[in-house]
């Protein structure tokens, strides 16, 4: 039986509706998109959110997006981003406690999906743009590969544990992606890997592990780039069909590009 996956990422949502993030209404964006997805009636999916979900961390915001999602809620799985709030976040959303004594905040999750297991690694640095893994969570996510060694395996995580090809964007993905690719090379059942932060669609190959990257809901960053740069492209999503042990994926956007960014080059 073929399993669909819905991956938003990058909301970037503020206690105010109407507020605007680089002069983009974020909440607006976010609505198109989740227009689009119904639309779409892909059926009975698994939603998968891959951090930013608040611009600030207010609990206003979460509580008003677990409103929005409230039909999905029962089959949604998050990862918190660089601006989100850990304990706030794990709050309203009624997210498990931490995956290592080490890193007692970070919040993680392992579910099966049919016959394939999902997992979700916490990269936060808390005050920091860029992210890492600590020793715990490496070995907690060594533990899960290992003791599920025959489940089919997609990882998710904000920051990209490899390169997108951007210079700037590199310099804020994950630190110690050297660690991460070593606890995970013994395990041949981790067919993906699947990230955002980076506002941008990426995909690669490394060794048999398909490298992804997804658009934001909100607004992007140009792919290719020295220093970060908008791209007037329309906000997206990801879609990943899991099929007889392989992943199909498609990225979908909305129609138009209706609020472009402010451009600015930092």
């Amino acid at each position: 039986m073929n399993r669909v996956i819905i991956q938003l990422s990058d909301l970037h949502l503020l206690s105010d509706i109407e507020s605007t993030v680089r002069e983009v209404p974020t909440w607006r964006t976010l609505s198109e998109v989740l227009s689009v997805i119904r639309q779409r009636d892909e059926g009975e999916f698994q939603l998968v959110i891959t951090g930013d979900l608040a611009q600030a961390g207010e609990r206003v915001a979460y509580e008003r997006l677990a409103e929005w999602l409230q039909e999905w809620r029962p089959r949604c799985l998050v990862v918190p981003g660089n601006h989100d709030h850990r304990s706030t976040l794990r709050d309203v959303f009624d997210l498990p406690r931490a995956s290592s004594a080490e890193d007692p905040d970070s919040i993680c999750f392992s579910e099966p999906l049919g016959e394939w297991r999902l997992i979700g690694v916490d990269s936060q640095i808390p005050g920091e743009v860029g992210g890492a893994l600590s020793a715990g969570q490496l070995e907690w996510l060594e533990s899960e590969l290992a003791s599920q060694s025959q489940q089919p395996t997609i990882l998710f995580m904000p920051h990209p544990p490899f390169s997108v090809d951007s210079t700037w964007a590199d310099a804020i993905g994950l630190a110690n992606q050297e660690a991460f690719w070593q606890t995970i090379e013994r395990f041949p059942q981790v067919r993906s890997v699947v990230s955002g932060h980076v506002h941008q669609q990426y995909s690669a190959i490394r060794g048999d592990v398909l490298c992804l990257t997804t658009p934001a809901t909100s607004f992007q960053f140009k792919p290719g780039s020295e220093s970060a740069q908008f791209d007037p492209v329309s906000p997206g999503f990801r879609l990943l069909v899991l099929r007889e042990g392989r992943v199909d994926t498609e990225v979908v956007r909305l129609p138009r590009l209706a609020f472009p960014p402010r451009v600015v080059e930092n």
